[in-house]
């Protein structure tokens, strides 16, 4: 029997939600079908003959097909008239084709002639997958809802495995009895008389499972659990739906009609809310049914598979390879599979019952049976690509291992590397026939990218037209046709392009330049092995050199398409090449882009998955890679120990980023030695190497958890690993169980650091909606100055305090730039080398140097390609192509001039001069298109969107910097000839039919049509005439709205990471086009002048020329009562014609000195004896006209209380532009404020005294504004800030309160509690305000309205109003605001003559509390950086009467007895660097040499305090007296002190503080130059230190380090439990000091040294015992591990009278510490054999000891194997001195040297290697 069959399809593409504009095609034809037998059909479409029926596509003998360009009312689906369309025969042969079915009735193989291309016969896939129907329920899916068809059924529902052209999925049946009436009414779905029942089949396609997916995807994140091919988040929605009517049974039957349906709904921006769509449908139905008119045979046939899509690798007229096809890397799903798969596949499908897959199993079988893999390849064919690279790697480290592969894929890999790559479905150039590009004559790829990259470079050097000329599209078809490109033609396309010099002096040379940086920058986009081979050559042949080249190299990690092994052994032997090596930036960039491209491919396997074309290709990489595991992680762990055997901080710290950015637990063994303490590192390094192991811990939890908890729980760990664990630890989704251990755990924790991130993580954690992150804090530890000897008398007694050794300066910036992350290592030779780098540069730029950069990359790049429903291939991509330029030709001077400077320390010039012709440019494109491709007629068919940003900033200025006078200087010349667009923001939808040979932007095509959903509103503004810089502003836009709120909704985003690509995003996509030009013919002013000067004192060397010469800031600066102030409040309230303070007249000219002294006279004046500053800043733009904006303000604030001044004075002379009309003018203005607050000194010690006091204070404002401040409005303020009644009782009866008033009845008023208590005594709680108007008119009345309707808005749910208040007589407003008792919420009164307000209950954020609970004692800034900065931190210490509290916050009982105690002293580090010179640290540390010692008199205390250069003594005043209760002297000298303002203390001219009283008799001594503040009265001190401080103070304050553990530490580092033996040791002895005193001295200083020293853990478990013990504290002779000499450090004095050279023996039975320096020489065995001894050198004449253990063998173990090392030793003559030590040391212990003069270096022979002996 003969079956013909009229096909009808159609495939249409557009922004469906946007607009109905569509593209695509129509197709008709007609398909024989004549069944040969049971299990062959014999097909063939023939050409309809009717002219009045539509030609189709799908034919064999000249099919018709009719292109479709327009819009569509009704949708894609709409019909169209045959009139409106023009049909043309498709360009496809008319060859026969069979059809093999299996014994189910499903098709099994299609048989084509060999003259029918891949292309052709997909398009044959999709006519027969109409065909395809499993009625049998044959391949079964597990699903509750099954229920499988029985005999004689005509219903059933049931999931199977089935294979269409659209990939094999799951496809869920829907059976059932087809209604009579539906087919009288659709009589087309059953055209023919039914001679059984009618069924009705509906099919629909399950894309997120399935055993074969043919999709190419690249570039997608694996920060969504998405699936390429199926529906991925909110990007993609994927269906496919069939809808099929048989007649007789489901066991045999005859298809009457099939249709099946495709749509894909794709947003084109990722995150906007309208999408687009590509919908494709094929409608087979039934014409006639005569008998067979033997439709000839195949001759020549070929198999292409099942119904499968096939991609174009399989057509031997298309393989790149020469007569191969059908196997590489490119070849086939099907082909692929292996013998014994296909007999698995057939037994599966000859029974239901044995092939039911679940949707999880067919998941799995789909990733590991994705494809043939490229990683197939053999030993030959690796040696040939490393001897075409020309490159040898370390021989421990080159792969040894192969993988099996036929002859053909070894020669098929051999091309890889220079032939270009065969990429299926390659997006936008060449379509599915991509190989037609280099076959087809009438294009040539090199010249074709010769000529785009010129065109390139030519818009470069005129940027304005960046947008229009559609520059950044060009760059994508570049880099489109390179990767069509093998290494011959791209190596020619370079060297063509290549410039000839390295300068640009003309234009033709910055063309030619702009093309090869463009050109560059597109082969390191192209992500191909042929690109990657010729980077390598650049940059050997230094072609590219430095920055740009790691720029280049940076990018290919996120830019490779294919990293199959062959591509990274590649870019494994550039990593390793010298001249890579040799550039650290390149070195950096390289390792860590190789790093990451592992990770991706190798490690990761999600990102493996749904970044590369996996279901193409297959895996990227075998599932065990062993170049991986075998080669590349052992470099870099053999790279890292390296590093770390020669101190190279940087590359340690690079090794460790990549080890860790590999993310493989194979690294762990390389972190292994250093994270155990086996081998020394620094802390820092330590840290590093655990952040490290962020993505181990993302990728496998279940392994970074056991180490992360380890290194948590050790306490002996320092508290930086510590808190890094813990925030990773939250990393592995730690179950509740762990949780609570953590939070169990934190009770008996002995870090305040660990314990506060514990708990912060803990109750963070239900509140994440991702993953919490924790990113490496990289800190340089400052470098402090050693003290300078002090002459006096105290000095020689104080006892000695031992530094500790700082730690080495090192750290590391990360970034991203340019498409890519970058790292910055550095330490402190890295910083030592700064003076070098700014004098080199001061030399290069002292007469004018040219400068260009330029730079295009991708932000995006994402493809996603599938075949649709016609067997065509639908394709859409994503691309943010950014052009980056920055162009200048710059000189700098300075006086004196820096390119003398010296190499030691860069010397701050006096004054800077910068001159810059300067040009910046930013443009960044969203690309994005979907549609699909004919190959027919290599076509494609697009709907797309375009939005292009610009920025383009051309300047030409002339900086000035006065350091000495604080004054910059700006003059900007916009000098421009023409116009100059300086930003220009389009958006572009369309839709297109773009032929893909026709090389040129798709924007620019002629069939390009853009989306037009209104008439576009236009709009043209000029602004600037005021100033005399005109601009011009066009836009164009079809925004239905236009107002605030649109403009509002726009500005919202659903992510940041639209927010941060484009700030112009929008929910609606529309055309727009906006532009700001530069328009200089219409520009009055050609140079603009910006003038800042900032000033502190009145005093100028000019000022005896001056009227007020002799008026200096100091005689100003004298107290002033404060009637003074109640004085002016009383003139203000007088009326309207008061002064204003902040009036300047006449001195209103820009930058005026005056002006500034007398703003700085009076702020200081009316703060009362305040420190006042002025700040001026004048911009004015010159030329034919002249304009002058300028703003003046200072501020004073009382040291003696909370009292301050504030003065601005603005001003605005807009330009005379002679385009305003004359009434539209704007006339001048000036705007005068002052405002004063007027605090008393409230008590700060006493609570009691605090809540007595009133701390009630006031302010007072005036406004004047207008034409001059003179006459104009003017605004009154007068305002009361008071504490009621209400709070004072809730402070009263809090538990802090409670606590203090305990404590104070022991006499200690300074604890944490009452400090606390105290503080909040101070806060006030009610702000009443009145505020008065004069002259104030109806239009800024009107104004303020609008904000206070703005703010209505936002207080919407708290705001309650009366319209209609009683009194309307009075003009004033009156504000009443008060706060809550825990100051959390605000309640606020508004009475104005127009309505009454109400506010209630406005919940008030941490930063809106620390502005509005104002106290006298605390400034704003003080409280505010307390709430905003983690790092503000006022840490205080007090020694109270009976207990003292320490900066870490540890209180303690203290009793001081008749001696000098040390309460803090400084005592800087020892630098890490022992090579560096004593006084390099000094510019590094800016606090002066500080000991503040403290004395019991009594129940009173004395104070004295050390500075380098004086001494000031505080003690209380014995005899009663009204007056100060302290007395103060400097030197001996007594100072007077009052409370009315401070007094300043000098000593030879020299300010060294500031000193006050308070009204208790107490005082306040502020040394600026210690950064240092004490409070005392006479019987308490407190100390307020900065955190410079940090970790560098000693005495009974603790020591500073955030741990208030370490706090008991002796002078001798010594940690100890008891209160009265850390104050003992801190007693200076001498005859004042009574006998327990020095006896409990004595007995602690030859008490046995516990020292805090971290201790390692055996964090990586492997089965083998470890030596290192879990401990906190351990007896320790060292201070720091630093401080051991090294065999290869050297000492100094190698003229030592002590020439002994000793070889080390057992003489402890007692294992100790490892040492870290000398266990690199065998790290494996040292747990065991290796123990660390005191030794002992004896003589006759005296004893030596190491100062530190030295390694020796282990008892049962002998010396194999000895190293020199210089150690430095004690050594003595005393007899019965080392006798005792000798006593020590034989009984274990490690006696403490470091406080011993004189100790001298010794040569020993220390054990390297111990074996066990034969008879142990």
């Amino acid at each position: 029997m003969r079956y013909l069959y009229n096909i009808q399809s159609r495939a249409l593409t557009g922004l469906h939600q946007v607009a109905d504009q569509y593209a695509g095609i129509l197709m008709e034809a007609r398909l024989a079908v004549e069944p040969q037998s049971e299990e062959l059909l014999r097909a063939q479409s023939e050409e309809l003959l009717r002219a009045q029926d539509r030609d189709g596509m799908l034919q064999l003998l000249q099919p018709m097909y009719a292109k479709v360009h327009s819009i569509l009312p009704e949708g894609w689906a709409e019909e169209i008239d045959d009139r409106h369309l023009s049909f043309n025969p498709m360009p496809i042969k008319s060859n026969p084709f069979e059809i093999r079915l299996d014994s189910d009735g499903l098709v099994k193989e299609l048989l084509v002639s060999r003259q029918t291309t891949e292309s052709e016969a997909n398009m044959l896939k999709g006519i027969v997958s109409q065909f395809q129907l499993n009625t049998q329920a044959v391949h079964l899916i597990t699903h509750r809802q099954n229920h499988i068809p029985g005999p004689n059924s005509d219903s059933a529902l049931y999931s199977v495995m089935e294979s269409a052209v659209t990939g094999e999925c799951e496809v869920l049946y829907d059976v059932s009895s087809f209604p009579e009436a539906i087919i009288r009414a659709q009589p087309e779905l059953a055209p023919l008389d039914a001679k059984g029942s009618l069924i009705q089949i509906i099919k629909s396609q399950n894309f997120s499972n399935c055993n074969r997916r043919r999709v190419y995807h690249f570039g997608f994140s694996d920060s969504e659990n998405i699936q390429p091919g199926g529906n991925v988040g909110n990007l993609v929605a994927r269906s496919s739906l069939s809808r099929v009517v048989i007649s007789g049974s489901l066991n045999k039957f005859i298809i009457q009609s099939s249709v099946t349906t495709n749509r894909v709904f794709l947003s084109l921006e990722v995150s906007n809310d309208q999408k687009g769509m590509s919908a494709s449908r094929v409608n087979v139905t039934i014409e006639s049914i005569t008998k067979t008119q033997k439709i000839p045979s195949l001759r020549g046939q070929r198999s292409v598979g099942d119904l499968v899509y096939r991609f174009n690798s399989h057509d031997r007229h298309l393989s790149h390879f020469k007569g191969k096809s059908d196997s590489g890397y490119t070849s086939d799903t099907d082909s692929s599979r292996s013998s014994s798969e296909e007999d698995t596949t057939t037994q599966r499908s000859n029974d239901p019952r044995k092939s039911q897959l679940t949707g999880k199993e067919a998941n799995m079988k789909d990733q590991d049976d994705s494809g043939e893999l490229l990683w197939k390849e053999s030993k030959r064919t690796r040696r040939s690509m490393q001897a075409k690279i020309g490159a040898s790697g370390n021989k421990s480290y080159s792969s040894s291992s192969s993988s099996s592969g036929s002859r053909e894929n070894e020669e098929q890999t051999e091309l890889e590397v220079d032939s270009a790559p065969c990429m299926p479905l390659i997006p936008s150039v060449v379509g599915i026939q991509e190989s037609k590009l280099r076959a087809s004559k009438q294009i040539d790829p090199v010249r074709t990218v010769v000529k785009i990259a010129t065109k390139i470079g030519s818009e470069l050097e005129k940027p304005c037209w960046l947008v229009e000329d559609n520059t950044l599209s060009k760059f994508t078809l570049m880099t489109r046709v390179l990767r069509t490109m093998d290494s011959k033609q791209i190596d020619e396309a370079t060297r063509t392009l290549e410039p000839s010099s390295p300068t640009n002096p003309n234009l033709n040379g910055n063309i030619k330049w702009g093309a090869w940086k463009s050109l560059r920058d597109s082969v390191a986009q192209t992500g191909t092995l042929p690109a990657l081979s010729v980077i390598a050559d650049l940059i050997r042949k230094d072609k590219i050199l430095g920055n740009d080249a790691a720029e280049v190299v940076a990018l290919l990690s996120r830019s490779a398409l294919t990293p199959t092994p062959a591509y990274l052994d590649m870019f494994f032997e550039l990593v390793k090449d010298p001249k890579v090596r040799e550039q650290p930036f390149l070195n950096l960039t390289a390792v860590i882009s190789f790093s990451t491209i592992l990770r991706e491919v190798a490690v990761n396997t999600r990102t493996a998955t749904v970044r590369y074309p996996v279901y193409v290709f297959g895996r990227m990489v075998p599932k065990h890679f062993t170049a991986l595991t075998e080669k590349y992680i052992p470099y870099l762990g053999h790279e890292l120990h390296k590093a770390i055997t020669e101190g190279n901080s940087p590359k340690i710290q690079l090794h460790i980023l990549a080890l860790g950015n590999i993310a493989h637990p194979n690294i762990l063994q390389y972190l292994e030695p250093y994270l155990e303490g086996r081998i020394g590192v620094s802390k820092f390094q330590r840290l590093l190497m655990v952040c490290a192991l962020m993505k181990l811990t993302k990728m496998h939890p279940e392994v970074a958890s056991p180490i992360l908890l380890k290194l948590y729980e050790n306490l002996g760990e320092a508290y930086e690993i510590r808190t890094a664990a813990v925030f990773l630890l939250m990393e592995t989704k730690p179950s509740e169980t762990l949780l609570q251990r953590m939070a169990e755990f934190s009770n008996f924790d002995t870090s305040k650091h660990v314990i506060a991130a514990v708990h912060s993580a803990i109750k963070s954690a239900p509140n994440l909606e991702e993953p919490f992150t924790f990113r490496t804090s990289r800190k340089t530890t400052n470098l402090k100055k050693p003290g300078t000897k002090r002459n006096n008398e105290e000095t020689a007694t104080i006892p000695d305090i031992a530094n500790e050794n700082m730690e080495q300066v090192e750290g590391n910036f990360m970034f991203f730039h340019a498409g890519s992350d970058r790292v910055f290592p550095f330490d402190y030779h890295t910083l030592q080398n700064i003076p070098v780098l700014m004098r080199d540069m001061a030399r290069k730029y002292r007469n004018p140097e040219t400068f260009n950069y330029t730079k295009i990359y991708y932000r995006d790049n994402i493809m996603l390609e599938f075949p649709n429903a016609m067997g065509l291939p639908f394709i859409f991509t994503l691309r943010t192509p950014t052009l980056m330029k920055m162009a200048a030709e710059t000189s700098l001077r300075s006086q004196p001039d820096l390119a003398h400077g010296s190499d030691r320390k860069v010397v701050i010039p006096e004054s800077v001069n910068v001159t810059a012709d300067a040009q910046f440019v930013y443009n960044v494109q969203l690309d994005s298109m979907l549609g699909f491709v004919t190959p027919f007629d290599n076509m494609r068919y697009i709907a797309g969107l375009d939005r292009n940003m610009l920025f383009h900033i051309p300047v030409k200025a002339n900086v000035d910097v006065d350091v000495l006078k604080r004054k910059l200087t700006i003059n900007v010349m916009p000098g421009r000839n023409r116009r100059v667009t300086l930003t220009h923001l389009r958006t572009r939808p369309y839709t297109s039919t773009h032929d893909i040979f026709n090389m040129i932007p798709v924007l620019e095509d002629s069939s390009t049509k853009v989306i037009h959903v209104r008439p576009t509103r236009k709009s043209n503004m000029t602004f600037g005439q005021q100033t005399g810089v005109v601009f011009h502003l066009q836009s164009e836009s079809e925004e239905e709205f236009s107002d605030f709120k649109s403009q509002l909704d726009s500005a919202q985003m659903p992510d940041a990471h639209s927010k941060l690509y484009f700030n112009n995003i929008a929910h609606d996509i529309l055309y727009e086009d906006t532009r700001l030009t530069y328009d200089p013919q219409r520009s009055t002013a050609n140079v603009v002048k910006i003038t800042a000067v900032y000033d502190t004192d009145v005093e100028d060397e000019d000022d005896s020329n001056t009227e007020n010469g002799s008026a200096h800031l100091k005689n100003q600066k004298s107290p002033l009562p404060r009637s003074v102030n109640r004085k002016w409040q009383n003139t203000q309230e007088s009326g309207p014609e008061s002064i204003n303070p902040a009036n300047p007249e006449p001195y209103t000219a820009p930058n005026c000195r005056l002006r500034r002294k007398k703003f700085l006279s009076k702020a200081a004046a009316r703060a009362g004896n305040a420190t006042a500053s002025v700040i001026d800043l004048s911009i004015t733009f010159e030329g034919q006209t002249k304009a002058v904006f300028l703003m003046t303000a200072a501020s004073a604030s009382s040291p003696v209380n909370g009292s301050g001044s504030l003065l601005v004075f603005m001003t605005s002379q807009p330009a005379q532009h002679p385009e305003i009309a004359e009434q539209q003018l704007i006339p001048e203005l000036q705007v005068c404020l002052f405002g004063d607050v007027s605090m008393p000194q409230v008590p700060i010690i006493n609570f009691s005294e605090a809540l007595k006091f009133n701390p009630n204070s006031s302010v007072r404002a005036l406004l004047n504004f207008g034409e001059t401040c003179n006459n104009g409005a003017t605004v009154m303020l007068n305002g009361q800030l008071e504490l009621t009644n209400k709070r004072q009782k809730y402070i009263a009866d809090s538990p802090m309160a409670k606590l203090c008033e305990s404590q104070m009845m022991e006499g200690n008023y300074l604890l944490p509690a009452c400090r606390i208590a105290t503080e909040s005594a101070n806060n006030l709680d009610q702000y009443r305000l009145k505020i008065a108007l004069n002259n104030v008119t109806e239009f800024q009345k009107n104004n303020v309205y609008i904000l206070y309707n703005m703010a209505r808005d936002l207080l919407r749910p708290y705001i309650t109003e009366n319209a209609y208040p009683q009194n309307t007589r009075d003009v004033t407003v009156h504000v009443t605001a008060n706060l809550n008792e825990q100051s959390t919420a605000l309640n606020m009164t508004m009475e104005t003559p127009l309505l009454n307000v109400n506010v209630t209950n406005v919940r008030l954020s941490k930063l809106a509390r620390s502005l509005l609970n104002i106290n006298p004692a605390k400034t704003v800034m003080e409280r505010i950086g307390r709430t905003v900065s983690s790092l503000y931190y006022e840490p205080s210490c007090v020694l109270d009467t009976t207990e003292a509290n320490t900066f870490d916050n540890r209180t303690y009982p203290l009793e001081l007895g008749n001696c000098w105690y040390v309460m803090m002293m400084l005592v800087p580090k020892l630098p890490a660097d022992h090579t560096r010179p004593q006084n390099s640290r000094r510019g590094l540390n800016r606090l002066d040499r500080v000991t503040v010692l403290v004395k019991a008199v009594g129940h009173k205390k004395k104070v004295k305090v050390l500075l380098s250069s004086a001494t000031l003594d505080l003690q209380p005043v014995v005899e009663p007296r009204p007056g100060p209760a302290v007395q103060l002297s400097i030197n001996s000298k007594p100072v007077l002190l009052t409370s009315s303002h401070a007094t300043e203390l000098r000593d030879d001219g020299e300010l060294l503080g500031l000193v006050y009283e308070f009204p208790s008799g107490a005082v306040q001594l502020t040394l600026p130059n210690n950064n240092l503040v004490l409070v005392y009265d006479g019987a308490r001190v407190m100390l307020q230190a900065s955190n410079e401080y940090s970790h560098q103070v000693r005495g009974l304050c603790g020591t500073f380090d955030g741990e208030p553990f370490t706090d008991f530490k002796t002078p001798r580092n010594c940690l100890v439990t008891e209160p009265s033996i850390l104050a003992a040791t801190y007693a200076i002895d001498d005859n004042s000091c009574e006998a327990p005193v020095r006896n409990m001295k004595k007995n602690a200083s030859e008490e046995l040294c516990v020292q805090e020293r971290s201790s390692f853990a055996d964090v990586i478990a492997n089965g083998q015992p470890k030596s290192s013990r879990q401990r906190g504290i351990q007896i320790n002779q060292s201070v720091n591990d630093s401080s051991s000499f090294s065999s290869s450090e050297s000492i100094s004095d190698h003229n030592s009278n002590s020439n002994y050279e000793v070889n080390l023996f057992p003489l402890s039975k007692r294992p100790s510490r490892l040492n870290n320096k000398i266990s690199r020489h065998n790290p494996k065995h040292v747990s065991n054999s290796i123990s660390y001894k005191t030794v002992i050198i004896t003589d006759n004449e005296e004893s030596c000891f190491s100062k530190n253990p030295l390694p020796a063998c282990t008892t049962g173990y002998h010396i194999t194997a000895t190293v020199k090392k210089y150690a430095p030793f004690f050594c003595t003559a005393e007899r019965h001195l080392a006798e005792r030590y000798i006593k020590l040391v034989n009984n274990g212990f490690f006696p403490d040297f470091r406080l011993h003069k004189g100790l001298r270096p010794i040569a020993v022979l220390v054990a390297a290697k111990c074996e066990l002996n034969p008879t142990a």
